[in-house]
């Protein structure tokens, strides 16, 4: 190994006669004091670990032996005073004989609280980290002390993991063993199941004994930090071995730790570094410099259990730290987003480990780079290597969020499908799973995961051209600091870089030219021969598998041949009803006879409306373009959805639905509502299908939950005709259906259960069944969500949470179903079976006391319940209940439908939890919203406790502006509005705003520079900024947060979604001061628990009074809606539902969206030819830009997509679409400003324009 040119003249230096040997006696490191002190003293008496190798031991000849003993004689030099060895048998020993005063000091010890009370300690000259020792063939693959629960655990007699380890696990079974080889011994023939020791003492040891059955697991605790042990009462001896210490250079270092352990040599204690006056007062000032990490980027580094900086870059800070002379602080964070987050907002100074990328050049400052290492590709063993990343083609692949590699590979490889993952480890199980087909990771983080990790399966495929150089990155504002590191990294050595590669394994890693060589040559050679003994064999095996694909060709051909006749049949059955009774209404004349075919063709378009989604759906899974969403929703609203579309159905069929989720299962969720209820409605809807008696039950149940990760498994059971075993295995491939008279009776595609699989594979699972034919069918998938805190949206006890119902139902089934709904809703629960118990005197003294009174229609007649219900309510033995009246919909029933005026409320079946919510909610006279049910997120009270506050709403786009200010002002929000960065920051500065939603796109200043600016200044640094823009992609979503934005908002917003913006940033307790009056949610009160399904009157009793009510609410909500969709009746280029849905309900700002586009862009199409013909690309990227975020809000989504199109080609500068993409948008643009046109010319003049 090649020394610097300072040790070789140091070693001259010590040559010289005189000065060499003063040097090396320590002359002058003692005051004649503490020389004159250690005369007197003679002999100092050191106690020692007898068994402690490489550092120490007791050889059989009785001598001090390892690494502490060579720093023994040279503190004996250094203070010409000899160390007596006081023999012990253990370390046990040691410890008790210098407590009783027996030894002066001990050479190796740990500090820690209890020492502290018979001994001094000199600062640390060693140190190792804390490992935990398993065997390598466990089943349970246990490597961390964390999965240690229940589990022997070993320590020696005296170690300091008595004090460290054994109070922080009391879970742990704890055994003593009396030296470190009979530790390991017991580790090995199974009496433990692990052991925590010091790192190098352990593979020093299990390589002596010969232990090959055990492995080294993961870091088990804080770092042993090794010093001089001085018996207490002795200060001059403690001061003289503390300078010493002091005195000990890095080349005596170098010399012992290399001579017992060479990769020790890495850990060298730096000498300090020549600063400048300026850069000496700067660090005086400073006092210590904090930095963030990856928490998950082992080896490279990550943190531990106890929060430690472990990995390659901790020794690097530590050595950086020791020439600085300054210590270098880790701030712990959770994620490496949440690190950049944190060196952003100013929380720690710099990143230890980091590539430089554009986005993070805007607020960080890179050192040289101090590591850099190849990026490599991650795949299943079964799948083929891979010459470069080009290899993988348009399979998806997993990139840790935030990576510098994730813009890499998207901006070169547009095609590759990427899939965000939180960490490596995430992306591996993925991939071993075969959800995803690759991980693009760093080099040592992939090859230590594959060789120390739980995953066998998986084998490192190939490179890819992509190489991480890696340095420290300082934020930009710290000039200053980012001088000082940038000297601290240059001053690194090559030994001592060689030295922490070699312990952390990365010397192993680097490419060797000449080896390399050698194998391609001999690979080479070695694959011609092979080839050409083998290759008659190839050609043998090629013609069986062409035989076999051309079978399999001839199956699948005459499978689509069969699904294009069902499809044609399919298509057609609808198409000619909608044909034919559009035809023949325009003919008629009798509106009742024109209403019934109306209502006929629209039933006959939605069943041609999901078969063409399931074909979209279909190829876009195929082409691999179909992602989820992550949005936070609730379980409980899936589920209301669900029964709207289905429960109708069930109820016509007489089935009995149910909903089952368990009390654990959290309803707040981050994840994609949307196609986790796709899913439940194939599933349900095909159990609604095939069963014609019996039931239907929806179980959710929760399988694991951590704090960033939750996994439900959904099952859905019916009674129905059940599957055969030899159907089931084709249930899931395309266009099939268990069988063709399935086709023929029921109708479908074959393609829901497809879809509905692909969809469960990437929110992390799949699809099972289990059936039996004629007793029905199980359908279950797990699936992964992020959880919310519940009591983000439950901040406020709902009236009813702790009192007590009582449900009277002759049916013991139909008691426990509505006794868990019940119980779901924060209520105690009494059943009963006879009504007239509830005379009782015992019922007086329920616990707790009865509030709501659940009765089963067909509990008594009609007079009986009339009788019942009057005398509870005035005679009762306890305080009148609120009364709830339980129906079923049953034609041969009478009574079905019938209804005393003395009930308060009806509930009709299927019954769910949102729909149990919305009726105590209307009992208890709480708001609640239509098609949302409760409104738990957003509250008008939560809303009423902010109302006033001061909102700043950047947006250029005038119509965006529109339908932004007025969701704003709905909230009761006082609203100012800026049209770019540079005013927003005018205004910011002028002004008290407690929210900013900033649009990100802008003329003369961005939204992400406008965000920058106002972070850099003090008094606006912690002022709420939301993203409210078109954007979605992931990298510029990290863009948005890296530039300071706290959220994030994607167009078209709702009203909901503002709203959950709103009370999730600011603050009740001081929102500005009240301008305006709050104005309440434009929505109609839900008036009725059912709407879609009224009581009808039963025969001979009339019209009850809440019948009535029911009745007109449900005509009133009707009339409206399809009062408003009549003014836009002539519009076909935009879903006017989807676009009113947006506009918050709202027809007048739904028509003032779409006058005002229209006179916005009437001259666009004009406007697009000249820029198309100037090649005025950005211009009319900007101009799709405008478009896309107006165009979402009116739901003209082929317009939407067509503009994105353009936005997304020109920021990628696929200039070779360019001209394809624009004639598209010119066309898209053309179709909507004509059917606007057409629509106005029908209209009225709109009366008041502006507001």
């Amino acid at each position: 190994m090649v020394r610097p040119l300072y040790i070789w003249v140091l070693l001259l230096v010590l040559s010289i006669p005189g000065l060499g040997a003063s040097l090396a006696h320590g002359e002058g490191l003692l005051s004649n004091d503490l020389q004159a002190y250690l005369k007197q003293l003679g002999k100092i008496r050191m106690c020692v670990a007898p068994d402690w190798m490489p550092y120490e031991q007791v050889d059989a000849q009785g001598r001090h032996v390892g690494m502490a003993a060579d720093y023994m004689r040279l503190f004996e030099q250094r203070l010409h005073t000899p160390i007596q060895l006081v023999p012990t048998a253990s370390w046990a020993q040691s410890l008790e004989a210098s407590r009783q005063g027996l030894c002066d000091i001990l050479s190796l010890v740990n500090e820690t609280p209890q020492r502290q009370a018979w001994l001094d300690f000199t600062t640390p000259y060693l140190r190792s980290p804390a490992v935990l020792v398993v065997r390598r063939d466990r089943p349970d693959r246990v490597q961390d002390i964390a999965q240690m629960r229940g589990l022997k655990l070993g320590i020696t007699k005296g170690a300091v993991f008595a004090e460290t380890v054994k109070p922080n696990h009391p879970e742990i079974t704890h055994v003593s063993a009396n030296s470190v080889d009979e530790l390991l011994e017991m580790v090995s023939n199974g009496q433990l199941d692990g052991a925590v020791a010091s790192l190098y003492v352990a593979s020093h040891r299990i390589r002596d004994l010969g232990l090959a059955n055990l492995i080294i697991g993961k870091v088990a605790g804080p770092p042993l930090m090794l010093r001089v042990g001085v018996r207490k009462g002795a200060p001059e001896l403690l001061q003289a071995f503390q300078a010493v210490v002091d005195g000990i250079s890095q080349e005596d270092h170098i010399r012992i730790r290399t001579k017992w352990h060479p990769v020790l040599a890495g850990e060298l204690d730096a000498w300090r570094l020549s600063l400048n006056p300026a850069q000496q007062a700067y660090l005086q000032e400073k006092k210590r410099i904090s930095y963030c990490v990856d928490p998950h980027w082992y080896p490279l580094e990550s943190m531990d259990e106890g929060g430690f900086h472990v990995g390659m870059s901790a020794d690097y800070m530590a050595l950086m730290g020791q020439r600085l002379g300054v210590p270098l602080r880790l701030v712990a964070s959770h994620s490496w987003s949440d690190s950049l987050r944190m060196v952003r907002l100013g929380q720690c100074d710099m990143l230890a480990l980091a590539q430089e990328t554009a986005a993070r050049g805007s607020f960080l400052k890179f050192t040289d780079p101090y590591f850099s290492t190849p990026v490599v590709l991650v795949t299943r063993k079964d799948a083929p290597f891979l010459a470069g990343i080009t290899d993988i083609g348009d399979k998806e692949v997993a990139i840790p969020l935030n990576f510098a590699t994730y813009d890499l590979v998207r901006q070169d490889y547009p095609w590759i499908p990427i899939r965000d993952v939180a960490t490596v480890d995430e992306g591996l199980q993925k991939v071993s799973r075969g959800d995803l087909f690759a991980l693009i990771s760093a080099l040592p983080v992939a090859y230590y995961s594959l060789t120390l990790g739980p995953l066998d399966n998986l084998k490192i495929s190939g490179h890819t051209d992509y190489k991480l150089k890696l340095g420290v990155g300082v934020r930009k504002q710290d000039a200053m600091l980012h001088e000082i590191m940038q000297l601290a990294v240059r001053s690194i050595t090559p030994e001592e870089h060689i030295h922490i590669r070699q312990k952390w394994g990365m010397a192993s890693l680097s490419p060797q030219t000449d080896i390399a060589l050698l194998l391609k040559v001999g690979a080479g050679l070695l694959l011609a021969f092979v080839m050409v003994l083998i290759w008659n064999r190839k050609l043998s095996r090629l013609t069986k598998q062409l035989q076999l694909a051309s079978a399999e060709a001839r199956v699948a051909s005459e499978t689509k041949n069969l699904f294009l006749a069902n499809m044609s049949h399919e298509v057609r059955t609808p198409l000619n009803a909608i044909i034919g009774m559009s035809r023949l209404a325009q003919d008629l004349r009798e509106e009742h006879v024109r209403q019934d075919y109306l209502v006929k063709i629209h039933g006959a378009s939605q069943s041609l409306l999901a078969i063409i989604n399931d074909l979209l759906d279909f190829s876009k899974l195929e082409a691999g373009k179909l992602a989820l969403e992550r949005t936070p929703f609730q379980i409980d609203e899936v589920i209301a959805n669900i029964n709207a579309i289905l429960g109708h159905k069930a109820v016509q069929k007489e089935l009995s639905i149910r909903y089952y989720v368990d009390a654990d299962v959290p309803n707040h969720v981050v994840g994609d509502p949307l196609r986790l209820g796709q899913v439940l409605i194939n599933l349900m809807g095909n159990a609604v299908k095939f069963t014609d008696q019996g039931y239907i039950a929806l179980r959710v149940e929760q399988v694991a939950h951590s704090e960033h990760r939750l996994r439900l498994r959904f099952s859905v059971k019916d009674s129905g005709v059940g599957i055969s075993p030899s159907a089931v295995a084709g249930l899931f491939q395309a266009f099939t259906q268990a069988d063709n008279s399935i086709t023929r009776r029921f109708g479908g595609t074959g393609l829901g259960l497809v879809i509905s699989r692909e969809l469960v594979k990437v929110m992390g699972g799949d699809i099972h069944v289990e059936s039996e034919l004629g007793v029905g069918s199980r359908f279950f998938f797990e699936a992964e969500f992020v959880p919310i805190d519940e009591g983000l949206h439950a901040k406020t006890e709902q009236p009813w949470q702790g009192r007590g119902a009582v449900v009277v139902d002759a049916d013991r089934d139909e008691q426990n179903y509505l006794k868990h709904i019940l119980e779901r809703c924060g209520l105690g629960c009494h059943c009963y079976s006879d009504p007239t118990l509830l005379l009782s005197e015992a019922f007086a003294r329920l616990d707790p006391a009865p509030h709501y009174l659940f009765i089963r229609e067909s509990s008594l007649s009609s007079s009986a319940l009339e009788h019942l219900s009057h005398h509870l309510r005035h005679h009762g033995v306890v305080k009148p209940m609120k009364q709830i009246l339980l129906c079923r919909r049953q034609g041969g029933d009478e009574r079905s439908g019938w209804h005393s005026p003395l009930m308060d409320k009806m509930l009709v079946e299927p019954l769910h939890a949102q729909q149990l919510r919305r009726l105590l909610a209307q009992l208890e006279g709480i708001e609640t919203q239509e098609g949302g049910g409760l409104n738990d997120g957003v509250s008008a009270a939560r809303l009423r406790r902010i109302q006033g506050a001061r909102v700043l709403l950047v947006e250029d786009n005038a119509l965006n502006q529109q339908v932004a200010v007025a969701f704003l002002e709905q909230a009761g929000m006082e609203v100012a509005v800026a049209e770019n960065g540079l005013r927003c920051i005018e205004m910011a500065e002028q002004s008290h705003y407690d929210l900013v939603f900033m649009d990100i796109q802008m003329p003369v200043m961005d939204g992400l520079e406008a965000t920058r600016q106002l972070r850099q200044r003090s008094a606006l640094a912690k002022l709420p900024i939301i993203a409210m823009t078109a954007q979605a992609m992931p990298s510029e979503r990290e863009c948005s947060m890296v530039a300071g934005l706290d959220d994030y908002l994607t167009k078209p917003v709702s009203p909901e979604a503002i709203q959950q913006m709103l009370v999730r940033w600011i603050s009740p307790r001081h929102p500005a001061k009240v301008r305006t009056q709050m104005v309440e949610p434009a929505v109609m009160p839900v008036k009725v628990v059912e709407p879609t399904l009224p009581f009808k009157a039963s025969p001979g009793l009339g019209d009850t009074p809440t019948q009535r009510l029911q009745e007109d609410a449900h005509e009133e909500v009707a009339a409206g809606r399809a009062e408003d969709l009549a003014r836009f009746d002539t519009i076909t280029q935009m879903d006017v539902s989807v676009g009113l849905s947006r506009t918050g309900n709202s027809a007048k700002l739904y028509e003032q969206l779409l006058r005002g586009f229209l006179e916005r862009y009437l001259d666009a199409p004009l406007r697009l030819d000249a820029m198309q013909s100037k090649q005025a690309w950005a211009e009319i990227g900007d101009l799709a830009h405008a478009i896309k975020g107006v165009a979402s809000y009116m739901a003209a989504e082929a317009l939407v997509h067509a503009a994105q199109a353009m936005d997304q080609a020109v920021k990628q500068e696929s200039t070779h679409r360019f001209e394809e993409i624009a004639g598209m948008l010119n066309h898209e643009l053309k179709l909507v400003l004509a059917d606007l046109q057409v629509w106005r010319s029908g209209q009225p003049p709109q009366q008041d324009a502006s507001q």
